[in-house]
């Protein structure tokens, strides 16, 4: 019976694994590689690459402003 439990879960664990996998998308920047996912619009499901997170710059304070 034990055997049968964890074949089970192993099988629980393979399933899930291929239901939340997730398209990926990489590019390469000046900076490196960068990471994104490729996501599909709700209505119309139209892949789009989304790259989150990504540092743009130094936010404008101090000796930035107005340069």
């Amino acid at each position: 019976m034990e055997k049968l439990t964890q074949l089970g879960l192993l099988l629980l664990m393979c399933f899930q694994n291929g239901f939340t996998a997730e398209l990926t998308s990489t590019i390469q920047t000046e900076k490196g590689l960068v990471q994104g996912q490729i996501l599909k619009t709700i209505e119309k499901s139209i892949p789009y690459s989304a790259f989150k997170g990504i540092p743009y710059g130094k936010p404008p304070i101090g000796n930035l402003r107005f340069k």
